[in-house]
């Protein structure tokens, strides 16, 4: 069972995720933006946060330099759209998990993947 930060603002998918991350055995903790991300990856301890693209990529860099010197968290980037598109904006380097929306079924071997690698 992982710990997992999810930074993603639409509510609504909140409820799918949720689904999910629990049907995975993985206990979900959300935040809605950038901000109250990294308070929460401050506060407590996360195996995986999976943030979306589209939330901050300031969030990311900031949260990516944090959870690796600090809690050892593994970020997965999650978006709507390709691959292609988010390593445009992201190196796989830095993250090499990423989790395409409208491939749910794929979510939680991801998570065993990225848990894996820690």
């Amino acid at each position: 069972m992982a710990r997992i930060l999810v930074v993603e603002n639409e509510r609504d998918y909140w409820q799918v995720l949720a689904c999910l991350l629990q049907e995975g055995g993985h206990r979900p903790s959300f935040a809605e933006d950038d901000c109250r991300g990294l308070i929460k990856l401050r506060e407590r301890s996360f195996d995986v946060a999976l943030v979306d693209m589209g939330v901050s990529t300031g969030f990311s860099n900031r949260a990516i330099n944090y959870a690796n010197d600090e809690t050892q968290t593994v970020p997965i980037i999650m978006s709507g759209h390709g691959q292609q598109i988010v390593r445009t904006h992201f190196s796989e380097k830095d993250f090499p998990y990423f989790f395409y929306k409208h491939r749910e079924e794929e979510l939680n071997q991801i998570i065993e993947d990225a848990l894996f690698s820690r």
